[in-house]
């Protein structure tokens, strides 16, 4: 049997001003309402913070949102019949992208690939009452730009950082698109706790390949 409770509700987030960011009359001054799922530009519209993102020239005007880190904030409690710290973790299914996660002040780990699943156990720091869950997103900008100064631009069309980044790389910028990195918790957050054996991880292994078959091996991982 399976348990599990979404955390959907009651997100905030604010801009992480020492993350370097040096713009002029940016319409913040605290934290705003946070939809999960979601992103940092929908956030942004829905608090009227920003106009239409596809008007004119605000692709330019806007290009701060992505230079700049964000935080994802939200508080729970957590019911005794879940706290079992060896069999309780936090699942978050979408992170984009270059995330550090924090509950109650310590780090549960980081991302860096807006495509997979994270899970984090949670033995010996969830608390009955007033957890805090902390997401901070880095500028995939900015993370792309310091990985292409350490191992070199590629030969790629439009925004070359962006081949260092695990991320929608259309989200860059394309003929049919505009620029707009956006980041936040775009898939589900939620507890689980498993009281049986499940599936981690599938893992394939090709052994031997002929022009007639292959030969394929499935491993899989469990955990209790």
């Amino acid at each position: 049997m399976t348990e599990k409770i979404n955390l959907h509700q009651e997100w905030w987030v604010n801009p992480e001003w020492d993350s370097g960011i040096k713009i002029k009359n940016i319409p913040i001054r605290g934290r705003i309402k946070a939809s999960v799922p979601g992103c940092i530009h929908t956030d942004l519209i829905n608090a009227n913070l920003i106009p239409d993102p596809f008007y004119g020239d605000n692709e330019q005007r806007l290009d701060w949102i992505c230079e700049t880190d964000w935080i994802y904030t939200t508080h729970f409690d957590c019911p005794p019949d879940i706290m079992d710290g060896q069999n309780t973790f936090l699942v978050c299914e979408g992170l984009d992208t270059i995330a550090e996660v924090f509950l109650n002040g310590k780090l549960l780990g980081k991302t860096e690939n807006m495509f997979r699943c994270y899970q984090f156990p949670l033995g010996g720091k969830i608390l009955k009452k007033k957890n805090k869950l902390k997401i901070h997103f880095s500028s995939p900008k900015k993370f792309g730009r310091k990985m292409e100064e350490k191992f070199g631009q590629k030969r790629v069309a439009l925004a070359s950082e962006r081949v260092y980044l695990r991320k929608a790389q259309y989200s860059f910028g394309w003929d049919w698109g505009p620029a707009f990195p956006t980041m936040g918790i775009w898939k589900s957050v939620y507890l689980v706790k498993r009281n049986q054996m499940w599936i981690n991880q599938i893992r394939f292994h090709s052994s031997n390949i002929s022009e007639k078959k292959a030969e394929i091996f499935i491993e899989l991982v469990f955990l209790l």
